[in-house]
């Protein structure tokens, strides 16, 4: 590890059921996501292999800020690093935006980065 740096990928299911009939219907739900994201996982080890940097990706269930801060806060990083789509204003005002958020929460530094849609 360069500089003695760890980098960890988190990402975070949030599409639950919101009145599911049964635990197995969320369980359900987190298992189809968690081989989605286990396949986006692997490609983003492989390229950072390529690239000679070791990578932790995790997976966990739950609303998006609380589990980033709560990730960031229990393993002590001294950065974060989050990707947003730009939404217009008004949308953005509405619905709020989960990087924002996170980043206006965040106990360390925060840096936002745009991410870029293959339709640009």
């Amino acid at each position: 590890m360069k500089f003695g740096s760890e980098v960890h990928v988190l990402t975070v299911i949030d599409k639950l059921p919101r009145f599911a009939a049964t635990v197995t219907e969320v369980k359900a739900t987190i298992e189809r996501a968690t081989k989605r994201i286990e396949k986006q996982h692997a490609l983003a080890h492989m390229i950072a292999k390529e690239r000679g940097v070791e990578i932790l990706c995790v997976i966990q269930p739950g609303s998006k800020v609380e589990r980033i801060i709560r990730y960031v806060e229990e393993h002590n990083c001294d950065g974060l690093l989050l990707g947003y789509k730009s939404r217009s204003g008004l949308l953005r005002t509405l619905r709020g935006s989960t990087a924002l958020e996170a980043a206006s929460h965040a106990p360390c530094t925060t840096i936002l980065t745009s991410l870029q849609s293959d339709s640009n």
